[in-house]
């Protein structure tokens, strides 16, 4: 048995994706209007209601010398620039690079992470969150959402100097979990049968048309158990004390985070305009 069966089993997931004729003109109108706005130099956030000066060398906006940074997807470990922007996932690799080059920009003074995520796959998940930590002790790093901040997106969020979220948006969902397609049954109903050839008793692990032994399924709970472990031992030991009841994998809203004493987060701001001005007259 290998040692790491849930990346066999999301490698031998992988599916091919179609584009549609609607999503490549989504696709081409945001890059257009991307392109328009680099050429401006500058424009007008409808967040913040500040102007943010756009630089082609700086993955991140600037409003005064606060940098903000989005996390906004589906986590894969790396991806291009146009998966992040088609496909809507976000490479972690890519996003710690960008986090390391706002730290080392002079201009800043503190960053606002943006989460929109729901999380995704674990890979690079607890280096992305080694590395918030270690850089939170450098400027301080803020976490933010009005929308998604769940499962490994919480689980790297609460490394950063404060979380903080709207009252509607949705934080936690601290569990782990994969999923394994079984097709052997309905193929032998249609009459179909799939012959496997394999090299290494463990290769198919994960593949819909052979099912799962045994004691490939125990091994793969014995690791979905571990991750989930780590998980949480990573929010308390950044958070303090949080109750194992709330890391079920259950998510819950900004203001019930508050409100049931979770300790999963700091404060509820209704947006990021509103945030952003806080640290701003903090810092001043």
């Amino acid at each position: 048995m290998t040692p790491k069966l849930l990346t066999q089993f999301n490698y031998n997931r992988n599916k091919a994706i179609l584009s549609t004729p609607f999503a490549y003109e989504a696709f081409k109108s945001k890059m257009e209007k991307s392109i328009k706005d680099k050429e401006a130099g500058k424009k007008e956030d409808s967040l913040t209601g500040n102007t943010i000066v756009l630089t082609s060398d700086k993955p991140y906006s600037l409003v005064g010398d606060i940098a903000i940074l989005s996390f906004s997807g589906f986590t894969v470990n790396d991806c291009s620039e146009m998966d992040e922007m088609f496909f809507g996932c976000i490479s972690l690799q890519g996003f710690c690079e960008d986090l390391e080059q706002a730290v080392e920009d002079d201009a800043v003074n503190s960053i606002v992470i943006d989460f929109d995520s729901g999380g995704g796959y674990t890979m690079y998940g607890d280096e992305t969150a080694e590395l918030v930590k270690s850089l939170s002790a450098l400027k301080p790093v803020y976490a933010y959402t009005s929308g998604l901040m769940c499962s490994l997106a919480y689980k790297i969020a609460c490394n950063c100097s404060k979380l903080v979220a709207s009252p509607t948006a949705l934080v936690g969902s601290i569990g782990v979990y994969c999923e394994y397609f079984d097709y052997t049954e309905a193929m032998k109903n249609d009459g179909i049968k799939v012959t496997t050839f394999q090299a290494g008793s463990e290769k198919t692990i994960g593949s819909p048309f052979v099912p799962l032994t045994k004691e490939q399924s125990d091994a793969i709970q014995a690791e979905i158990n571990n991750e989930w472990a780590s998980f949480k031992a990573i929010v308390t030991a950044n958070r303090g004390n949080v109750n194992d009841s709330f890391m079920q994998g259950q998510p819950f809203t900004g203001k019930e985070a508050m409100t049931l004493n979770t300790n999963l987060i700091d404060g509820n701001v209704n947006s990021l305009k509103q945030f952003v001005s806080l640290i701003s007259a903090a810092n001043n």
